[in-house]
């Protein structure tokens, strides 16, 4: 991920403002943006949490809020003036943003949470990716089922230790599991001491019945999590050490130092999604466990 692909979004949440009351479509967007549409639909979702045209719909129909409060034009001139060829096309979507008909806004003058012009300032960049600022999640504890490994972590930062047992597992030995739990992988490094930790490349269980013999079963303790999602234009496997070292440098001493927070337990994981990996693509979320500094 490169800080042209950032400038390609801030073009098109530009472009999408100054078109909010043109009804564009995904080509004269991904058009301007010089890249394919599929390609900026998924870097778009990925990188602002939204789809780019349900965004595009929010952002005009909570544009058109200033309308319906602050003049007296008919709904059908509104809808009109912000792109809709017909009034109850532009009543439905409305509804479906706000829980509440254009007409019943401007009576009631009832609260509504808008769709905000996308701010791109809490992206922070990671060598050739991005990582997002963290979401904090509550999850409940998870069952899985991987290889234990102790690794020297002076080993790991020069061989790429942890990286070779997780495709080892990935590729070699996960099928064989045969109660498995959606398709999410999961590496959970718990800590030992400051030269060591176990790194286990998992997967999510229903339960612990027929595991093979050659397995380690553990439980994530279900609790509150910073959820990092990290963002690059590559192949999972491309990623350096480099990378993965500034990586956990940001979420450890950047954000979780000056969040508030402090880790609540001894043990981070990574989890990684097949339907978010491609050969020019990969997202990883990385979960720390949680709590209020006291």
């Amino acid at each position: 991920m490169t800080q042209e692909t950032l400038k390609i979004i801030k073009t098109v949440i530009d472009y999408v403002e100054v078109n909010l009351k043109n009804n564009i479509t995904l080509d004269d967007i991904s058009q301007k943006a010089g890249i394919s549409k599929y390609h900026l639909h998924r870097i778009f979702k990925s990188i602002t949490g939204s789809p780019l045209m349900e965004y595009f719909i929010g952002r005009k129909l909570s544009e058109s809020t200033s309308e319906l409060i602050n003049t007296e034009l008919k709904i059908i001139d509104i809808a009109h003036e912000y792109g809709f060829e017909y009034e109850p096309n532009y009543i439905r979507s409305f509804k479906n943003q706000f829980n509440v008909s254009p007409a019943r806004f401007r009576k009631e003058k009832k609260a509504i949470k808008i769709v905000d012009k996308i701010d791109l300032n809490p992206i922070n960049y990671i060598k050739d990716g991005i990582i997002l600022e963290p979401q904090i999640v509550i999850r409940p504890p998870i069952y899985i089922v991987g290889q234990l490994h102790k690794l020297y972590i002076g080993d790991n930062c020069q061989g790429y230790t942890a990286s070779k047992v997780a495709s080892e597992f990935y590729y070699n030995h996960k099928h064989n599991i045969k109660n498995a739990k959606g398709g999410e992988y999961i590496g959970l490094t718990r800590y030992i001491d400051k030269n060591y930790s176990y790194y286990q490349p998992s997967i999510e269980v229903e339960n612990y019945k027929k595991i093979p013999s050659s397995m380690t079963v553990d439980t994530i303790v279900g609790n509150k999590y910073a959820v990092f999602k990290y963002i690059d234009l590559c192949d999972i496997s491309e990623i350096t050490i480099n990378n993965i070292i500034e990586i956990y440098d940001y979420v450890f001493n950047t954000w979780l130092g000056h969040s508030g927070y402090e880790q609540s337990h001894s043990f981070h994981y990574e989890s990684i999604r097949e339907e978010n990996l491609r050969a020019d693509y990969c997202e990883v979320d990385i979960f720390v466990p949680i709590k209020r500094c006291i």
